[in-house]
């Protein structure tokens, strides 16, 4: 379980991604959808695109 401290933002993808990508791919990804810079501080958390959630 995360627990940041607070008033750190966490952002959380709707979308499963490839992790195929890369530091700089996935970093990329963040910027041009979640319009959002990485290297802020900011928690961006990505599900790999074959998560399956538990039923």
């Amino acid at each position: 379980m995360l627990m940041p401290s607070q008033g750190v933002r966490v952002l959380v993808a709707s979308k499963p991604v490839d992790f195929r990508k890369g530091h700089d791919g996935l970093a990329a990804l963040v910027q041009s959808v979640l319009q959002e810079d990485p290297f802020t501080g900011t928690v961006d958390e990505l599900l790999p695109w074959n998560f399956k959630p538990s039923s």
